[in-house]
């Protein structure tokens, strides 16, 4: 075993020995590698001279290189190569070739047959006749006579050297040369249609990952178009650029690339940790490529290199993670961004000499970048399918949308219909008869054919009265249902809606002898629109009147309720109603037979559904519960007061407002206005237009002024804009009228009014509005 063994080192020692004594040129072979033949020294100052290196005390320090390919890596790099050559073919004409293109300098030195040293500087062109190709190499020639045998010197100087040479005839370089051509151009070609059509894509789609991967696919072709040497023909007077450009490129590559697979693995959503520490990594490192403009230095090569890798790593990590949450286009990424990895890498690590100095390996970063193109293009067109059958099922969700809200809006329509019908019932039905009849009588007495007793003049007042509430109804729920109406919460005490609607409905229950019992609690606070839950109270507590015979009783309580709120009661010993009536009494929709009160009262039903619609304002609920005969009980809850402190307000004028002024021009809305104020013990003064008022308002201090608009000689808001510029403190300004805020604004612009009332006043409305303002302002 040992003799076999022993010969071969032999043999390794004896070849070694005869490569060095010089490489011999023959006619069976175009094409030698000169790492056998060639020794090196490093001159580190950079200033020896031709001279000195060939002399005997530095020939010795030559080191003989052992590989085809030699790599280094130290900063301004000096070296000096020496081979021999010995031709003994028929050839004259030689080139040496470096397929390291980015040397600063590339000078070759040889004996002259008359003694001293030639010089050709840096790669020098060879004429058409040795070389018929525009050359990116850089490229010696080499004249050596058959038998001849001479030594060379070559001197190279660059940031740092991929040192590979070659001695070729012009006809092997130019074969080697053509395929390199067909090669690169076949892979510029495929760049270039891909940049286009990525930028269709991202120019139709709007998207921003579009462009990334149009820039990175235009930054690796130049990257590697400046790494083959054909970026000297682009821009040949910019040498020193060339040799400095290349981390430019690669670094725009990785940052484009980086940015592209972020927004395309939609890392930000995804995993927003990964996303801002990967954006924070290229824009910190980004200052290398212009670093290496002002400052090269290996080194940058070097950090560039291990962070590409790590960063290639991290995003084929993330696309995994991508797919396994059910991104099915990162399937796609991992494939094509996998082959570019995988090229990269080999790439990457032949140069840092991890792997084996191979021609191969000059080519597997295109490759596994011509793969991820080609790949993509195929994720990207799956994209494109995606979105196209996202967008058809997005068109059919908004179409079952759309026809959803259709019949969603005929329903509304046809409840509109139905509410409109019932308009018209209760218009017809429930004014037409008693209208009529009240025309009839009128006529009747005016020929002095029925006498006026008080018989007659109750009836006449209950059904006037009925009748109004009717109206007051109507237009409430009309302006309700046009969004007129917002409930403006305030906390307030239950008892004291309780107690006005209990004064103003006073004469109803003497009529009909009722016994009426108010138990409502005093600490029961609320938080609501005071005027819309008097209206509430009123009617609940009007329907009990109505069906309620004469000496019965109704009674009004309070108990708390769900989350602190309360729950409003009342209650009756009265007619009752058919369990049918219950399940549909709060629907404006359902069409019932209309039912009169035990005194053949009117009652159409439209009380009740303002009470649901005005609670549910308020965020409370409605219920009944009824048995035939045996009376009904209505309740509706409300939420608690914000503020819990107790207070007890007096169901009577507050003591704020005792000096008002009633602008009337209508004696017959006027007369109630009287009436009421008198009844609650007001001092007021009258006015019939709107210049009295200002007249009245300069000369005496008012706390409240009860203001009609429609007034002659000055409307009611032009009064009301020239009394609040009177000097002193401006009274309270209420308008007495059937118009809405909204309307006024319409019709006069900037609405003066503190408030509003509706027309005829009513004592509950004004006592629930002034208690609101009761407060100091």
């Amino acid at each position: 075993m040992f003799k076999p063994f022993a010969l071969f080192w032999i043999s390794l020692v004896c070849f070694a020995n005869l490569a060095g004594a010089g490489l011999v040129l023959n006619d069976e072979v175009q094409e030698y590698e000169q790492a056998n033949n060639m020794a090196l020294y490093h001159d580190p100052t950079g200033l020896l001279t031709i001279d000195q290196v060939a002399s005997p005390e530095l020939s010795g320090q030559f080191k003989p290189l052992r590989e085809n390919r030699a790599r280094f890596t130290q900063a301004n790099q000096h070296f000096w190569i020496r081979f021999t050559l010995k031709n003994q073919s028929n050839r004259r004409h030689w080139l040496l070739v470096s397929h390291y293109i980015w040397l600063r300098s590339f000078n070759l030195y040889y004996t002259l047959p008359q003694g001293g040293w030639g010089k050709k500087e840096h790669g020098a062109r060879v004429s058409r006749d040795l070389w018929p190709y525009q050359h990116r190499l850089l490229v010696q020639p080499l004249s050596l006579e058959t038998g001849q045998e001479t030594t060379f010197y070559l001197e190279i100087e660059a940031n740092e050297l991929e040192l590979w040479l070659k001695v070729q005839t012009a006809d092997s370089l130019g074969r080697d040369e053509q395929v390199h051509n067909v090669a690169s151009m076949l892979y510029l070609g495929l760049c270039l249609i891909m940049a286009f059509y990525n930028l269709f894509l991202a120019i139709a789609f709007k998207s921003r990952s579009y462009y990334y991967y149009v820039l990175f696919v235009v930054c690796f072709a130049l990257a590697n178009t400046q790494y083959g040497g054909y970026t000297g023909f682009l821009w040949p007077q910019w040498y020193e650029l060339n040799l400095r450009i290349d981390l430019f490129f690669w670094w725009t590559c990785l940052l484009t690339g980086t940015l592209f697979s972020l927004r395309f693995l939609q890392v930000d959503r995804r995993f927003p940790r990964f996303n801002r520490k990967l954006l924070l990594a290229c824009w910190v490192v980004g200052i290398l490529p212009l670093v290496n403009l002002f400052w090269p230095h290996p080194s940058l090569y070097e950090t560039f290199y291990y962070f590409n890798l790590c960063q290639f790593i991290i995003l084929i990590y993330l696309g995994f993670l991508s797919y396994r949450q059910g991104h099915l286009e990162a399937r796609f990424y991992l494939v094509g961004w996998g082959g570019l990895f995988f090229g990269s890498t080999l790439s990457i690590l032949n140069v840092l000499g991890v792997l084996p100095q191979l021609g191969i390996f000059d080519w597997v970063r295109q490759i596994g970048n011509a793969f991820e193109i080609l790949f993509f293009s195929l994720a990207l067109a799956d994209r494109m399918r995606l979105i196209q059958k996202q967008n058809l099922r997005l068109q059919h969700q908004l179409a079952e949308r759309l026809q959803t809200e259709v019949e969603s809006r005929t329903a509304q329509l046809q409840d509109a219909l139905k509410a409109k019908d019932r308009f018209f019932s209760i218009i017809s039905h429930d004014l037409k008869g008693p209208i009529g009849s009240m025309a009839s009588i009128f006529e009747l007495m005016k020929e002095q054919q029925v006498p006026l007793d008080d018989d007659l003049i109750d009836n006449l007042t209950e059904t006037t009265h009925n009748l109004r509430s009717l109206l007051d109804d109507l237009l409430t729920w009309s302006r309700s249902q046009e969004g007129l109406l917002e409930a403006k919460g305030i906390d307030f005490a239950l008892i004291e809606p309780a107690l006005a609607c209990l004064h103003l409905l006073q004469a109803q229950f003497s009529h009909k002898s009722l016994e009426v019992s108010n138990q409502v609690d005093p600490n029961a606070r609320v938080h609501a629109d005071r005027a819309m839950v008097t209206t509430v109270i009123r009617n609940l507590v009007g329907n009990a009147i109505k069906f309620t015979p004469a000496g019965g009783q109704i009674r009004l309580t309070s108990e708390p309720w769900a989350a602190g709120g309360w729950r409003f009661l009342v209650e009756d010993n009265g007619v009752g109603m058919e369990p049918a009536d219950l399940a549909h009494i709060f629907d404006p929709g359902f069409k019932r037979l209309h039912r009169l009160g035990t005194q053949k009262e009117l009652g159409s039903g439209m009380g009740l559904i303002l009470v649901k619609e005005f609670i549910e304002k308020n965020g409370g609920q409605v219920g009944v519960r009824s048995q035939l005969g045996q009376g009904s009980q209505f309740w509706f809850s409300l939420p608690p007061a914000k503020n819990l402190r107790e207070t007890v307000l007096e169901p009577y004028l507050p003591k704020e407002f005792q000096q008002i002024l009633l602008v009337e021009d209508s004696a017959l809305h006027r007369r109630p206005a009287v009436y009421f104020l008198s009844s609650l013990g007001a001092e007021y003064e009258l006015a019939l237009d709107g210049v009295e008022a200002v007249q009245m308002a300069s000369r005496f201090q008012f706390d409240l002024i009860l203001m009609d608009i429609d007034l002659p000689l000055r409307n009611g808001v032009e009064a009301t804009r020239l009394i609040k510029n009177l000097p002193g403190r401006s009274p309270l300004i209420l308008a007495l009228t059937s118009f809405s805020e909204a309307a006024i604004r319409d019709k006069y612009g900037e609405n003066p009014f503190d408030g509003h009332l509706p027309k005829p006043l009513e004592a509950s409305a004004l006592l629930t509005l002034l208690a609101s303002f009761s407060s100091p302002r």
